[in-house]
């Protein structure tokens, strides 16, 4: 993910060569070379300074949603369920729910935004395990959330209050069915 968004950005943004772009850094051409194929990662402070040079987030660079509309549009994608549905079983209102699907992310409350990286990260550490058991996986992080105080995501720490951890639970439940 991490190449492909790269080397787009490189290309078609930019239209820099390697050789000008890993000048532009002060890496090899062989560095950048390796990270368009997939073979290597920068470091986190090259990954910082890569975004920034091309004016985008570390989780755009890394293929990861980086907004509450891309969360939404991702978890979504991911469940197979109606929108209408999910924001029912996570408590999201009609109205956060069309600002969510018309991008209008500085109208989304924070208490919607921490719902939906909870889940996100939820239904990503599902997947990161693999496909040769799943669903073991996925009621192990069912208990983890029922036990959780605090959720991490991204260097942020969001607390669970009684209310959000049964929904989280509730929205994983639902995509394991």
């Amino acid at each position: 993910m991490f190449s492909d968004i790269l080397k787009r950005l490189r290309t078609k943004q930019q239209g820099l060569t390697q050789a000008k772009f890993a000048e532009i850094l002060g890496v090899s051409q062989q560095a950048v070379g390796l990270w368009e194929r997939g073979k290597n990662m920068p470091s986190k402070e090259l990954l910082v300074r890569i975004a920034d040079y091309f004016g985008v987030t570390v989780d755009y660079m890394v293929g990861r949603p980086s907004t509450a509309s891309e969360l939404w549009r991702s978890i979504v994608l991911s469940t197979h369920f109606e929108p209408s549905y999910l924001a029912i079983q996570l408590g999201i209102s009609a109205s956060e729910m069309s600002y969510l699907e018309h991008q209008k992310d500085d109208k989304v409350s924070e208490d919607t935004r921490s719902k939906l990286i909870g889940l996100y990260q939820t239904l990503n550490s599902q997947v990161k395990v693999g496909w040769n058991k799943p669903l073991e996986k996925s009621f192990d992080i069912m208990k983890e959330i029922q036990q959780s105080i605090i959720l991490e995501c991204d260097g942020k720490k969001y607390r669970l209050d009684d209310n959000l951890r049964d929904k989280l639970y509730t929205a994983i439940k639902l995509a394991l069915m």
